[in-house]
This record gives C-alpha cells, sequence and structure tokens, in this order.
C-alpha cells in the first residue's frame, strides 16, 4: 500500500515556524486530550476531520482538496515533499488508483490552540485496502489555519510511529519441545498411566493432563502449563494437582542437546515439601524416557525412581480423518 496516502488522516498541523516567544505559546494554547474533552473551538476542527475522515473513505479526491489550504505542503514519512493543491491531489489520485478500497481511520490524540487562528493536532492515522486488511499506521501532526471562518490544512506531516518493545515469541521459545506433543502411554504393571500434552490455544504454553486409568475411565489427576519465563529467560513448568498439591519446575536442555533436566519442588495436599531432579529424554525409537533422581522428602532423602518409558500412541481414526 501506498504509505504517503494516509497522512491526512485528520486535519491537523505542525510547523508553521510561529515566531512567538516560548511563554507567550504556553500561555495561549490549550491543550487538550481525549479525557480532557474539547471546547467548542476544538471541537469545530474535530467536525472538519470527521467531514475530511468521510470524503477520504468516499475517495471524493475533489472534496478531499477543498479542506486544503491553496499553499498547503505534505512531508510523507520518507521525507518525500509534495508543495501545493496540484501535487498534493496527484498524489491522492495515485494512491487511490493503485489501492481500491482505501479506507482510513484516525486516532485524534491532542489538539491545541494558539491563538484564533491556528490549530495543532496530533494522532495516528491507520489506512486498510480491500486486498489488505491488516491496518498500516503512521503518527501525524497537521497544522490547521483559519481562512474565511473556516479550518484549512496547511501543513501535514508524517512520522514512523513509536515502535513499542514487542511481546516476546514464547511459542519460539518452546520449539523445542514440540516433540512431547501427543498422547502418551505409561509403561505401568499396575493402573495405566496416560501423559497428554498440547499446545494452549494461544500457542504459548504446553499443557501437559496426567490421567490415571482404572476399570477402563480416565481421571485427571495433575495438570502441568510448560512456558517461558521471561524475567529469568528460561523455560519453566507449574504443576496442580486435582487434590490440592501443586509444584514449580525449571528446564534445562543438556549439554549434549539429547536430554532435558528439570529441577523441581513441590507441595503436596498435607503441606509436605518435595523436590527432585528429572532427566527426560526422546529415544531413537521415539519413545520418551524419564529418570526421577536426588529425591527428598522434608529434606529427608528418597531412593531414585525405576526409569520409565513412554509410548506415543497412535491418533484417533476420528482425529486423523479431520486432520486430513
Amino acid at each position: 500500500m501506498n504509505r504517503t496516502i494516509q497522512v491526512f488522516t485528520g486535519l491537523l498541523v505542525v510547523t508553521l515556524g510561529l515566531r512567538v516567544a516560548e511563554p507567550a505559546i504556553q500561555a495561549q494554547e490549550k491543550k487538550v486530550t481525549q479525557a480532557d474533552g474539547f471546547t467548542a473551538e476544538q471541537q469545530s476542527v474535530v467536525k472538519s476531520a470527521e467531514n475530511y475522515r468521510a470524503a477520504y473513505n468516499k475517495g471524493d479526491i475533489q472534496k478531499l482538496m477543498s479542506f486544503f489550504a491553496p499553499e498547503a505542503r505534505l512531508i510523507t514519512v520518507d521525507g518525500d515533499v509534495f508543495q501545493g493543491i496540484m501535487e498534493i491531489q496527484g498524489l491522492f489520485q495515485a494512491g487511490f488508483d493503485s489501492n481500491p478500497g482505501l479506507t482510513m481511520t484516525n486516532d485524534l490524540r491532542s489538539i491545541r490552540l494558539i491563538g484564533d487562528s491556528v490549530a495543532l493536532e496530533s494522532g495516528f492515522s491507520s489506512t486498510t485496502t480491500r486486498i489488505d486488511k491488516r491496518p498500516d499506521t503512521v503518527a501525524y501532526h497537521i497544522i490547521h489555519v483559519k481562512r474565511n471562518g473556516e479550518w484549512k490544512i496547511f501543513e501535514v506531516i508524517e512520522a514512523e510511529p513509536a515502535k513499542e518493545s514487542q511481546p516476546l515469541d514464547h511459542a519460539e521459545k518452546l520449539a523445542e519441545l514440540d516433540f512431547l506433543i501427543g498422547d502418551w502411554q505409561e509403561d505401568a504393571e499396575s493402573d495405566q498411566v496416560h501423559h497428554r500434552a498440547r499446545w494452549s490455544a494461544n500457542h504459548n504454553y504446553i499443557l501437559i493432563d496426567y490421567l490415571v486409568e482404572t476399570d477402563k475411565k480416565l481421571t485427571t489427576f495433575a495438570t502441568q502449563r510448560v512456558g517461558w519465563d521471561a524475567k529469568n529467560k528460561s523455560i519453566r513448568s507449574w504443576l496442580f494437582e486435582e487434590d490440592g498439591g501443586h509444584g514449580t519446575a525449571l528446564w534445562v536442555r543438556s549439554e549434549d542437546g539429547k536430554s532435558w533436566l528439570i529441577k523441581s519442588e513441590a507441595v503436596l495436599n498435607n503441606g509436605q515439601e518435595l523436590s527432585a531432579s528429572t532427566r527426560l529424554k526422546l529415544t531413537a525409537n521415539n519413545q520418551i524416557e524419564i529418570l526421577k533422581y536426588d529425591r527428598t522428602a522434608e529434606g529427608k532423602a528418597l531412593p531414585d525412581m525405576p526409569v520409565i518409558r513412554l509410548t506415543k500412541k497412535a491418533p484417533a481414526p476420528s482425529a486423523l480423518k479431520s486432520a486430513n
């Protein structure tokens, strides 16, 4: 999309090169935010901006040009300068011709009145097209001047909006644990234990349900949430049992990259504190081996547990059908 066509989103102003002493400007200008509301005179600027936006969304070039002073100037976000109505009109015409369905929304942030004939507006403008619905946003500053009782656009300046810090891509941090996703059967002599791992809806966590099968009935007895701890720059998990027990663990990949070392601490529903180290490894035959060691209960050492092996279950026929 041609971004330069966005600049006139709400009609406003900047840099008129006013040679007024700073104290005088501060005394005269009235800064307004959305929370403060607008004075009657500021509302007249807002009304002009609304009418301009309506003409823009209709693609009415002639109506749009009526909002500009003859000597108006437009400076795009790329630094290109368009001087006068004819150049500005050519810019707009090219933008509408090459972007079918071009429409604009305006986020007006402030209006300042300097004397009776100058108004400065600042905000953000976003445009979309019929083909590209992703908003393209620029910051803008517009200088309005009053001519024969009407506000006219004297100058428009586009700018890149301030870059907000992007949220950390948690899914990327957890990508190395994607092998966990699926249903796993634990090799157990008594009750059958199942491990069911899935991505959360927003793909920011891995959720693991631990289920016990007794008399052919599955009962969830614990759920583990594995996610990225941005503060400590590490993968961490939180375990919640149905009886009130809970725990947390730190996940670290081994130096050889073939296994994960998990250091966990937990509290049972009776208040007893436990700790353990776990090595989790995906084997060559696509099984998962789990070894628990360095186990303690209330500070007292417990013996290591035998290796637990998990075998991945094939998807149910209905799931295979829906995946095709």
